[in-house]
């Protein structure tokens, strides 16, 4: 990505990877159920192949509901983790927002 979105440092806003080269995400869509493992086994694959070439980060919309529970934290990061908890903890205590890649209070 580089440029404008980079003069911003690491840890001065929750979106990580500002530095990368570049930023990539596949993506399918199927009409036929029966489609559903064919599809969804080539995205999981060239992801794979792709994930070779990375700097390790991902934009938190890009995590799919069947990633695991703690995909949201390891995309924060720990320092990131526990900046964006004590927020949520402070402003959002009875977790009204939780409808999102969600950090319990």
């Amino acid at each position: 990505m580089k440029g404008a979105i980079a003069w911003v440092g690491e840890d001065e806003t929750a979106f990580s990877g500002r530095a990368s080269p570049f930023f990539s995400m596949f993506q399918s869509s199927w009409r036929d159920p029966a489609d559903a493992e064919r599809h969804t086994r080539w995205v999981q694959d060239a992801w794979q192949a792709a994930h070779s070439f990375s700097s390790g980060g991902t934009p938190l919309n890009f995590i799919d509901a069947d990633e695991p529970a703690g995909r949201v934290r390891e995309t924060y990061g720990e320092a990131k983790w526990k900046r964006l908890t004590a927020l949520k903890r402070t402003y959002d205590p009875t977790n009204f927002f939780r409808l999102n890649k969600n950090i319990q209070p």
